[in-house]
């Protein structure tokens, strides 16, 4: 297994902003997941978090590193040219049983209970105008070295041992990508999830939370947490390592947390 880099923190330079006030909105929903899938209707509380309007960032931060894509695609505009790249895992064979949460705002045909497709957007060239804020987050990795203030990790998927037919293709995270799949992230480690950042608005975006499934605040943006679950080879799957999106390891399951932003 490939050895991660940790680079040391500097601390980030962030834009001044003024702190909102925040509310919580729980929503419960019964929904039934895709006509594909054969698991039963799951019954789920999904978290929307509220953060008050403020004067979006100006642009990107500063550095490499990468975004799951969303359904709507790409952030556009800003200044920033993302490369796509998708990543095919085949999860294990035997009674398939990937999982979801029943909001996920992944592109089309991105999941089913035998197969999941991470669809990336790298940020491959350095502009931005300040480092990415103090926070509690991830991102993927792209690139030798994390972005300054960002410290390193990965985690490693234990796919289909038979007749696997995994691919990559387009640009995509650092990573072990054959059988299995081995990706690298970076980290913002030492923030308050609850102090809102400032990122670009404009459009909807993923973090991926650290630490715990609480999503980090970030100003003028909706919060919603998703998750997936991939169905692994062997019970335990594998160990992954330094710092990298929360995860657990559920009845043989990966499970990833994910928060998707939209603007308020």
């Amino acid at each position: 297994m490939a050895n991660f880099k940790a680079k040391c923190r500097k601390k980030p330079v962030v834009p001044t902003v003024t702190v909102p006030a925040s509310s919580t909105t729980e929503i419960s929903m019964t929904s039934e997941k895709d006509e594909t899938s054969t698991n039963p209707t799951t019954t789920i509380s999904v978290t929307t978090t509220h953060f008050m309007t403020a004067t979006p960032s100006p642009g990107w931060p500063i550095g490499t590193y990468g975004l799951p894509r969303t359904d709507t695609g790409c952030p556009h505009g800003e200044g920033i040219t993302w490369q796509s790249g998708i990543r095919y895992q085949e999860t294990d064979g035997n009674n398939p049983s990937n999982d979801w949460s029943p909001i996920l705002h992944f592109p089309p045909s991105t999941y089913d209970v035998s197969y999941m497709k991470q669809y990336f957007c790298m940020k491959t060239r350095n502009p931005g105008t300040y480092d990415w804020p103090a926070g509690s987050y991830c991102v993927f990795k792209y690139g030798d070295n994390c972005p300054n203030g960002m410290l390193s990790g990965s985690i490693s998927w234990d796919d289909e041992d038979s007749n696997n037919t995994n691919y990559k293709s387009g640009t995509v995270p650092e990573g072990v990508y054959n059988q299995d799949t081995h990706i690298y992230y970076c980290c913002m480690t030492d923030g308050d999830v609850s102090q809102p950042i400032s990122l670009p608005t404009q459009n909807p975006f993923y973090l991926f939370p650290y630490n715990s499934e609480q999503c980090q605040a970030v100003q003028g943006m909706n919060a919603t947490q998703e998750y997936v679950a991939w169905d692994q080879e062997s019970w335990n799957g594998f160990d992954s390592q330094g710092s990298h999106p929360n995860k657990i390891m559920d009845n043989g399951k990966l499970k990833i947390s994910y928060c998707y932003y939209t603007e308020i």
